[in-house]
């Protein structure tokens, strides 16, 4: 299909009295995010080890896990706590959901300020998500904006 396109190319280059440029193609890279992430671990002992080593991944999980009840005892404090490590690593997704932490009061004092900040963090790294309630706590909320 590509050597197709290329001789579709040279032809049309051709009959318009111009020569047909080189063109080199390549295979397009994968994300490093998809060469570089493993999978997480399953198992809450070894995803536990994985967090305690500073896996930010596997801390935001950890986190999910206790905040959810999902294989160990639900703990807000301890999802928190968690999530608390990997927001300051800067992981976007730990501070979105430590964003939703403060805004719902989970775990935490509710605070829509430290809610807006961490979705702040979150969203100048593009996430969306953030970016969305971002938007919706700086409205339902205008003493939250910044002059």
């Amino acid at each position: 299909m590509k050597q197709l396109l290329l001789i579709l190319t040279a032809v049309v280059l051709a009959c318009c009295g111009q020569e047909p440029a080189t063109v080199e193609v390549r295979k397009v890279p994968p994300k490093l995010a998809e060469v570089t992430e493993k999978p997480l671990p399953k198992d809450f002992k070894s995803l536990r080890a994985l967090a305690e080593k500073g896996n930010s991944a596997a801390q935001t999980k950890l986190a999910e896990m206790y905040y959810n009840g999902h294989g160990v005892e639900e703990d807000d404090e301890e999802a928190k706590r968690w999530i608390q490590k990997s927001a300051d690593q800067g992981y976007a997704r730990a501070q979105v959901i430590l964003g939703t932490f403060y805004l719902k009061g989970a775990g935490v004092k509710k605070d829509h300020k430290e809610a807006a900040k961490w979705n702040q963090k979150a969203a100048e790294q593009g996430d969306a998500e953030a970016q969305s309630k971002l938007q919706f706590l700086l409205k339902e909320h205008p003493e939250l904006r910044e002059d």
